[in-house]
């Protein structure tokens, strides 16, 4: 720091330069506080250079101003460069707009401050600002008013290729439709006297990025002349930095260049329009309205006359009206859409044509407008239904397909309450998504006496208000709302004869939130979703299908594969040895005729083990075991497994712990979880070497209890971990003493909990041991 401050002090060439500068030149520490500032940065702070280093910028602007500040120190705290605006309140009080560009500083690696470049672009804002206010009033809206419209794809080298085109193409009766999207063929085709404006907009499109609108005059293959008015628009290719397409819309103006003549020829005609019609002074002020406007604002021709545009025109901003003039006078016929207001204060939509025309050496503006209301909402319906229906064929997934349907349907109707339900298999229950306030939730409602029952009865879409809601209630068809609902509209979604479910909107505070429109535009949807809806539903079904007939395969394949290889060696055992026992007998040793049976009964032990493990099994697989829950004591079967399994413990020097308290109460079947817990007790024993010891211990809260199983035995492998309880992996680990297991153990154990609503998992670290868990519902009593 003091190395930088010594450079802003003492190089006197450096600060020289700086202080020639226009631009404020600033440099502010860690914690904004200026350490040094040139004079155009004091003269933008409306302050001496003395009174402004040492200030924190915390004094020159609003608190929200200066978190935003703090938030881009952060940034280049990371080493990055910033560039923002922000308001800064000078010394009196005023306010600029100020454009600051800041690099952060360093020394041995730390943060020490910013160099800043302050610019103030308070003006070229205002300027800014005003432009786009009024070329956004008065630009063409060409989709609506437009006799035909045409885009091309810009080239590297400005070359112009069509891309798409819509409407009766200038000049195409004469030469042919495609030779006349060929701008070579326009330019060709130019009146002379217009060739330059024609160029003149081509450069301001390409080069200054900019839109365009002019007129300009074609001669036709029978020499005839025709006009043409264009508006025309570049599409900026950010990435590049160049226009990368452009979209011209155009119609032919060779009649209304001669309008002012016929208004004056045929005032009748003019008065009697079916057009509205206003006559309008340079202040904005109407000179003359014709019939059709008095009846389409319900105003009498005097009081139509009396007033000014920015009265009828919400849009209008009176104090633009010498730029909107302008802009009249230059353009000498303008196209738009806007709005008015008529005399109950009702809004309306109209389409506006605007000539200039000077009378007796007077200026006047003549519009011509259309209501459009009706075309612009059933365009606005339409445009919104076929942007929803698009995107509900991009997705599959319900909860994406609701989150689109309350995002793209708030623009056209009230969305606050906006409800999708969905029968469950049984149909007896909904499935369902709501929004409100923000939120999306999922839940399950009974179909019995609800309003959402009766409509999937009546298979039609239905609107009803207070009255029809209150006769339903006492009738006894449905269950009264618990907030009492104002409007209720619910359309059910179909496909072919099944009813999958429905959209409902309910209004807790307006009666007359919906009405038929609201219905017209749910019904335009309803074939969209309901297909995505049958579509997601038969995925759904066919991947359960498909995981049960997989499990099923596994399941059987198993169920081979131990009867293959688990009986085989215990049975080879028993034969081997009964065989030994039958043809040696007499010469056999007592002790030796003792150990054969010994393995001949531990040999049959085990098979039968396994044997019954088997069965068990598949009663569970082929849905004939079923739990018969109880409040069960789990430390009584803790306590029971851990004595009948304390010998086989005790040949291994192993000691066991329960830490279940007594009174913890499971909701479950005592045999299934019996067998649970001595089935993990007895592994762990199995795989604890001598001298060690196993755990048994239980936590809960409010719903669950969660049992662990520990031991500190040889554990196991991270991939070995990831195979237990599955059908299609069999991990067989011999235990520390040789023992060996079916590998049926865990999996009946699995199916068990899961039997009883619960779910099973293992933990466990090579060579410290493993821990078993499961969960299992608490008693509710």
């Amino acid at each position: 720091m003091e190395n930088l401050s010594k450079l802003f002090t003492h190089e006197k060439q450096f600060t020289d330069i700086i202080e020639a500068l226009g631009e404020g030149i600033g440099f502010v520490d860690e914690h904004e506080k200026l350490i040094y500032a040139n004079r155009a940065a004091a003269d933008l702070f409306g302050t001496s250079k003395e009174e402004l280093i040492g200030q924190n910028l915390a004094r020159y602007v609003s608190e929200e101003e200066f978190r935003k500040i703090l938030d881009e120190t952060s940034r280049r705290k990371e080493g990055k460069v910033s560039t923002y605006e922000y308001e800064l309140i000078r010394q009196d009080g005023t306010k600029r707009r100020i454009l600051l560009t800041a690099s952060p500083r360093f020394e041995d690696n730390r943060f020490i401050g910013s160099f800043g470049i302050f610019r103030d672009i308070t003006e070229l804002n205002k300027a800014t600002s005003a432009l786009k206010e009024s070329e956004t009033r008065f630009r063409t809206v060409s989709d609506i008013i437009s006799d035909f419209a045409v885009s091309f794809i810009v080239g590297n080298e400005g070359s112009l290729t069509p891309e798409w085109h819509t409407g009766s193409l200038p000049l195409a009766n004469d030469i042919g439709e495609k030779e006349s999207l060929d701008p070579q063929i326009w330019a060709r085709m130019c009146h002379p006297d217009d060739l330059a404006k024609l160029q003149n907009a081509h450069l301001q499109l390409i080069e200054n990025k900019e839109s365009v609108f002019f007129e300009y005059r074609v001669i036709r293959t029978d020499g005839s002349v025709e006009w043409l008015e264009i508006y025309a628009t570049p599409e900026i290719d950010k990435s590049e930095n160049r226009v990368a397409r452009i979209i011209l819309a155009g119609r032919r103006v060779t009649g209304t260049k001669v309008i002012e003549q016929q208004f004056r020829l045929n005032q009748y005609m003019v008065e009697h329009a079916s057009e509205c019609i206003y006559l309008i002074r340079p202040d904005s002020s109407i000179a003359y309205a014709n019939e059709a406007a008095c009846k389409l604002l319900g105003y009498t021709r005097e009081e139509l006359q009396s007033k000014k545009i920015s009265q009828l025109d919400p849009l209008f901003k009176p104090e633009k009206e010498g730029i909107y003039w302008q802009h009249i006078r230059d353009r000498k016929q303008m196209f738009m859409e806007s709005q008015q207001k008529k005399k109950d204060n009702s809004i309306i939509t109209v389409e506006i044509t605007i000539n200039f025309l000077v009378f007796e050496n007077q200026e006047y503006a003549i519009a011509f407008l259309r209501d459009i209301t009706e075309r612009k909402n059933d365009e606005q319906i339409q445009n919104a239904v076929n942007r929803i229906n698009h995107l509900i064929s991009l997705t599959s997934a319900i909860p994406d397909l609701f989150q689109i349907l309350r995002n793209e349907l708030s623009i056209l109707l009230d969305t606050s309450n906006l409800y999708l339900l969905l029968t469950t298999p049984d149909n007896s229950a909904f499935s369902y998504y709501y929004h409100k306030n923000g939120l999306t939730a999922s839940e399950t409602v009974p179909v019995l006496k609800t309003l959402e029952s009766w409509i999937l009865a009546s298979k039609k879409p239905n609107l009803l208000r207070v009255t029809d809601l209150s006769k339903l209630e006492e009738s006894g068809i449905i269950t009264k709302f618990s907030t009492p609902a104002k409007c209720y509209l619910g359309i059910p979604l179909t496909t072919g004869d099944k009813v999958l479910g429905i959209i409902a909107l309910i209004s807790f505070e307006n009666e007359f939130a919906y009405n038929e429109r609201h219905i017209k535009i749910l019904d335009l949807l309803t074939s969209q979703i309901s297909l995505t809806i049958h579509r997601r539903q038969s995925e759904e079904a066919l991947k359960v299908s498909e995981a049960r007939l997989r499990d099923s395969n596994v399941a059987k394949d198993k169920f081979f594969s131990i009867i293959a290889h688990d009986l085989r060696g215990p049975f080879n055992a028993i034969i081997g040895f009964s065989d030994l026992l039958y043809s040696d007998y007499e010469s056999l040793e007592k002790s030796e005729k003792k150990a054969m049976i010994k393995n001949i009964h531990d040999a049959s032990v085990g098979t039968f083990k396994l044997l019954e493990n088997l069965l068990e099994w598949s009663r569970i697989r082929t849905g004939r075991t079923v739990p018969g829950p109880e409040n069960v004591d789990l430390s009584t079967i803790a306590n029971s497994t851990l004595g009948f399994l304390k010998p086989l413990a005790e040949k291994k020097n192993i000691k066991l712990f329960s830490g279940i308290h007594y009174g913890t109460i499971a909701y479950c079947d005592e045999n299934m979880i019996t067998t649970v817990v001595r089935n993990l007790i007895a592994n762990a024993i199995k795989f604890t070497n001598a001298g060690g010891n196993v755990r048994i211990w239980a936590t809960h809260n409010e719903e669950l209890i969660e049992v662990t199983v520990a031991d500190n035995g040889i554990g196991i492998s991270p991939e070995n971990l990831e195979k237990l309880f599955r059908l299609d992996e069999s991990v067989k680990t011999r235990g520390t003493a040789g023992e060996q297991g079916t590998g049926l153990g865990l999996l009946l154990s699995r199916e068990f909990i899961e039997l009883n609503g619960g779910r099973i998992w293992a933990e466990s670290e090579p060579g410290k041991g493993s821990q078993f868990r499961f969960t299992l519902p608490r008693s509710s009593n």
